[in-house]
């Protein structure tokens, strides 16, 4: 018999949604609105008895709900799933003595007292005889090394002793299966070995099943022969996913959590994402990323994060081609332009974009560092004020990139000092907004512009955009 079998599971929150201010707080509490979270579905997958099975994928991908779920914590919202050949959230009691669990940050011991009075007061849960209860105290504490940690409270371990010390509890009634989520999490090198081989060998020892999630690389090699990979997450209620091959699933993860963050700032700051899903596909192109409605082409040479190009860290090309690529769902996709005769328009408003989500994730520090490579590209060309307004055709192509994604870029800063930075942004929301499923040009942009202002720019735009 299967330890899990899973099929179509899913699992959807209903979350308030609340503008900021007063008027927003009244606001809420009269007429309240709420948004779907998807944070499982359709999830399918089994796992045999005695089986060590990793389950990997992004924050926000559903992992410890998925968990959760299978512990009878929480009811899905649809699908099945059977743990032992109990359903869980209907069979919750009969399933807990059998299964063992650990939350990486949610402890199961007694913050004050000593390990040794939760193992006894979960040997009276479990319904176990003294005697039993004692010998298999002294067995978890032989196996995970906890002799001379039993008796001092919990509160005065190190985070690697407390976690030895919740395996071995989830373990005190000898449990057919282990679900663990992020049980390394804030370890360092050696306590998460032991913890590994310590867990290994109790799964040899007594057959126990065990279902990892973890972040941590180390984790899955060392304890899983199979790895499932969670390769969506939602955002906004946008079901974000990446296909990729499985040997690049840090550059997955981390593609997966800019696209995310990035499409929230854009769609707070411009307009609603249009639709409900946006794929994310890694292809063997020369080009970094390559945009299309709803789809965004990543090049596999930056989807592992942890290597360098030109001295510089992949993770860096990753994150802001991501967010790049993300931006053009609104600047190219939703509000269009003659790409080949006004090629700022898009390209341009993107790299702006791009500088707005470091901002908004990381502050100011953070954003002057996406602000110093639209100046290094500039610098390519010598800061030449060749105007950014350009047909395609007109540029060479050390030109296009150092003008349309690096002065471009640094044109849309200096619009919004002369505008102010409210009207800037009322403007950029009211453009992403008005143009939508349009075809917008220099001049709508520039009059849509001044009309939020106030103000004449042609000067400005003499300066930087006509030719």
């Amino acid at each position: 018999m299967a330890a899990i079998e899973v099929n179509n599971l899913q699992k959807t929150f209903r979350s308030k949604r609340k503008s900021g201010g007063m008027r927003g707080t009244l606001r809420s509490l009269i007429k309240p609105d709420y948004q779907a979270i998807e944070a499982v579905r359709g999830l399918s997958f089994s796992m045999e008895s005695g089986e060590l099975l990793g389950f990997i994928g992004p924050n926000g991908a559903g992992k410890s709900t998925t968990i959760k779920i299978l512990t009878g914590i929480l009811f899905p919202s649809g699908g099945e799933a059977k743990v032992l050949g109990y359903i869980p959230w209907d069979q919750r009691r009969e399933l807990a003595y059998h299964i063992g669990t650990v939350f990486g940050q949610r402890p199961q011991l007694w913050y004050h007292l000593p390990a040794i009075d939760t193992f006894y007061l979960f040997g009276k849960i479990y319904e176990i005889e003294d005697r039993d209860i004692k010998q298999r105290i002294g067995f978890l504490s032989e196996a995970f090394e906890l002799n001379e940690l039993l008796e001092t409270p919990v509160r005065k371990l190190s985070l690697g002793q407390r976690m030895r010390c919740e395996v071995a509890a989830s373990l005190l009634h000898k449990p057919k299966l282990l679900l663990l989520d992020e049980p390394s999490i804030g370890l360092d090198v050696v306590a998460k070995q032991h913890i590994r081989d310590t867990i290994r060998t109790m799964s040899q020892v007594e057959n126990v099943g065990v279902l990892l999630t973890s972040h941590d690389a180390g984790d899955l090699e060392a304890l899983c022969k199979r790895v499932i990979i969670k390769t969506s997450i939602t955002t906004n209620g946008v079901i974000v996913s990446i296909y990729t091959p499985a040997s690049y699933q840090l550059g997955a993860d981390a593609s997966l959590e800019v696209a995310s963050e990035a499409l929230r700032v854009f769609s707070e700051r411009f307009s609603p994402y249009p639709y409900s899903e946006l794929d994310l596909v890694t292809t063997p192109t020369l080009a970094l990323g390559i945009e299309y409605p709803g789809i965004i082409a990543i090049t596999e040479q930056i989807m592992v994060p942890d290597g360098n190009i030109n001295n510089t860290p992949v993770s860096n090309y990753l994150e802001s081609t991501v967010a790049h690529e993300v931006g053009h769902q609104w600047f190219y996709n939703m509000v269009g332009n003659d790409q080949l005769n006004d090629p700022w328009l898009d390209e341009s408003l993107t790299q702006y974009a791009t500088l707005q989500y470091y901002f908004d994730r990381y502050g100011a520090t953070g954003a002057q560092g996406f602000r110093n490579n639209l100046e290094n590209r500039w610098s390519m060309v010598d800061m030449a004020e060749i105007p950014i307004g350009l047909p395609v055709r007109e540029y060479t192509d050390n030109e296009y990139s150092a003008i349309v994604y690096g002065r471009g870029g640094l044109f849309l800063e200096a619009l919004r000092d002369r505008m102010g930075q409210k009207a800037f942004d009322d403007f950029l929301k009211d453009y992403s907004i008005s143009y939508s499923w349009d075809i917008t040009s220099v001049d709508k942009f520039k009059a849509l512009a001044e009309k939020h202002c106030n103000c004449k720019l042609e000067p400005l735009f003499q300066e930087w955009v006509y030719p």
